[in-house]
């Protein structure tokens, strides 16, 4: 494709790095697509592959659709109106005494759900008011997490799998009815784990890549246990699993540290990640470098 792009046409290559070690053969991409990167990490990777720091733009994130429910800014899904994450919990059946851990992505290899359950499954054996909720498509790139899940015994029956693809409405109430977010693997940028900040959810998530940049002062980051070889020639990283544990098991035990990181999150995210920033940075970054080229 790059082959029949015109000499000097404008063209632009919005790139989510998601590991380290970029191949310096990425550098002949962005010889004709310039690199804009999601994230400072991205900017950096690229840099030491290609010599040339290029600009950052953060995606956006729909604050006005992706938002802590309340009686000001009530929910409607399903014909009723949500106005508390008890209602929310109340419409995917989950108790509202409980502690709902959630996980909403693709499960595919770099996602690290293996990882993750390892991790997580320690708490849920010995926190008994705790479950976990993952929303994905069974049957992925990854596997079926299905196969995956029966290693766990009796612990797996405390496992919600919704099926994955549900209404946006629907979904904005699903990351309302959980109490922590988790995230196991390597991010361009990790879009779920922004819209989770967004409506008043902590989260924790891997110290790589993009992560440390969207979860901010939101959550909690575990370091890297180690790293991986991905099919893209760089390397991926998997959590510490025993980090990973303890960082969960202190957010599940300490209900008033989850709400305190929840609405830091929240607060970061509409700050740092809106759409009109994302918008305006785009134009002025296309536009100098339109000028450059018709000079």
């Amino acid at each position: 494709i790059l082959r029949v792009v015109p000499e000097g046409f404008p063209l632009w290559h919005y790139a989510p790095i998601e590991g380290i070690g970029i191949p310096p053969a990425w550098g002949a991409i962005w010889q004709v697509a310039k690199p804009i990167a999601y994230c400072e990490f991205g900017a950096a990777e690229i840099e030491r592959a290609c010599g040339v720091k290029p600009p950052f733009v953060y995606h956006g994130v729909d604050t006005d659709t992706f938002r802590e429910v309340s009686g000001l800014r009530p929910l409607v899904v399903e014909h009723k109106i949500l106005r508390t994450k008890a209602e929310c919990k109340a419409l995917f059946g989950l108790k509202p005494d409980r502690v709902t851990l959630l996980r909403a992505d693709r499960y595919m290899q770099r996602k690290a759900y293996p990882s993750m359950l390892r991790a997580v499954m320690p708490v849920l054996a010995s926190h008994p008011e705790a479950d976990l909720v993952i929303h994905c498509k069974p049957r992925d790139l990854g596997g079926d997490i299905r196969v995956e899940l029966s290693k766990y015994g009796p612990l797996a029956e405390r496992v919600m799998l919704t099926g994955g693809r549900m209404p946006r409405e629907t979904l904005v109430a699903l990351y309302n009815a959980a109490d922590l977010y988790l995230s196991s693997g390597p991010e361009g940028f990790g879009l779920t784990i922004a819209e989770a900040l967004a409506c008043g959810v902590p989260a924790v998530g891997l110290d790589f890549t993009a992560v440390p940049e969207v979860i901010g002062p939101g959550g909690t980051l575990v370091p890297v246990g180690q790293l991986v070889d991905s099919i893209y020639s760089y390397f991926w990283a998997h959590p510490d699993e025993e980090k990973y544990t303890e960082a969960v098991q202190f957010l599940v035990e300490h209900k008033h540290r989850r709400e305190q990181l929840g609405m830091l999150g929240a607060m970061n995210v509409k700050t740092k990640f809106g759409w009109s920033a994302a918008a305006e940075q785009f134009e002025a970054i296309m536009t100098s470098q339109a000028v450059e080229v018709a000079a």
